[in-house]
Parts: structure tokens; sequence; C-alpha cells
């Protein structure tokens, strides 16, 4: 049997390797089924916008945009915080990890350079492998500013942490059983 090709968007691939950015948004999309699909995590995305533009299409001449989703989580073996260790080249001790579960928490990182490392994955998408300390020269200032499509489609699929503020029935309940 012939298998078909992967659908995907016909669209611009960035270029891999090590490519200078600036960090857009990390956007927190709530919870989202865990590895292999066991439990909820608190998930998030980072966005980035690269140096390099697009040479094609209806975009051509912007920058182009790369994102990772991660587990928020900081524990040690967590890819988050390896991202962000190698980033700032250097573990986290507690001040560090405190740092980030209090405001601002990971809004420091919006408008940081960045260097990136991406690969093209076996089914042709460019993904974010490491993120490294910036390069030199100029500074990289973000010209995109909003919330993508599929990334407010990732935030409206995903359960909320925090309870409801919008004036929607609750999904408390109370009965007499004690436990």
């Amino acid at each position: 049997m012939v298998m078909p090709k992967p659908k995907g968007g016909d669209f611009e691939r960035p270029p891999t390797g090590m490519q200078r950015a600036v960090c857009v948004q990390v956007f927190d999309i709530g919870l989202h089924p865990g590895y292999q699909g066991v439990g909820f995590k608190p998930n998030l995305i980072m966005l980035f916008e690269l140096e390099a533009k697009m040479a094609e299409g209806d975009f051509a001449g912007k920058r182009f945009l790369v994102s990772r989703q991660y587990t928020q989580s900081l524990h040690e073996k967590a890819t988050f915080r390896k991202h962000l260790e190698s980033w700032r080249a250097k573990t986290f001790d507690e001040d560090a990890v405190a740092a980030f579960c209090a405001p601002p928490g990971t809004d420091v990182l919006h408008g940081k350079q960045a260097t990136l490392n991406l690969m093209e994955t076996e089914s042709g998408f460019v993904k974010i492998d490491s993120i490294l300390p910036p390069m030199e020269g100029e500074k990289l200032v973000p010209e995109y500013s909003g919330t993508p499509e599929w990334i407010q489609k990732k935030i409206d699929e995903g359960f909320a942490l925090e309870p409801r503020t919008d004036g929607a029935p609750s999904d408390d309940f109370e009965d007499d059983v004690p436990f």
C-alpha cells in the first residue's frame, strides 16, 4: 500500500541551524493531555520571531515565527527548565526557580534575545531543538504582536487553571456525603 504524504500547510519553512531570535510572547494555554495522553498538565507556548525573513507568498518580507509547546514545569528534568537554563547558560538555583513562580513569572522573557537551534523533523516541519544565549549583533525588536489563531485555538481547547470569574455557573456542588 502506498501511504499518502503527510498533510501540512503549504508554507515556507524557516531556515534550520542556529538562528538569531527574540521572544515575542509566552502563552499560558491551560491544561492539555500529558505524556502519551495520560492525565492533564498545564502547558505553555513560547513564541519567537527570527531575524530571517520569508521570501515568498503573502508574508514575503515578514520575519518567521517559530514556537515550542512545553509542560509548565521547572522540575530539574523538564524540557522547559532545560531550555531556560541553556538560554541563560547556567543552571537554576532555588532563587531562580522562585523568581519564575512569582509575578512577573514568564513575562520577563518578552523581548529577550536568544539563539535558537532549529531542526527539521522527519515529517518536514522545523522545530526548536534548543535555546541558547544570544549571538553578538544588533538586538532584534519584536515586530509581531497579538495571538496567532492556532495558539488561540489551543487556549480555547485547554482547561483553565484559575476559577471562573466570568459569571458563568460553577461546576462546584455540595452534597451530604462526608469524605
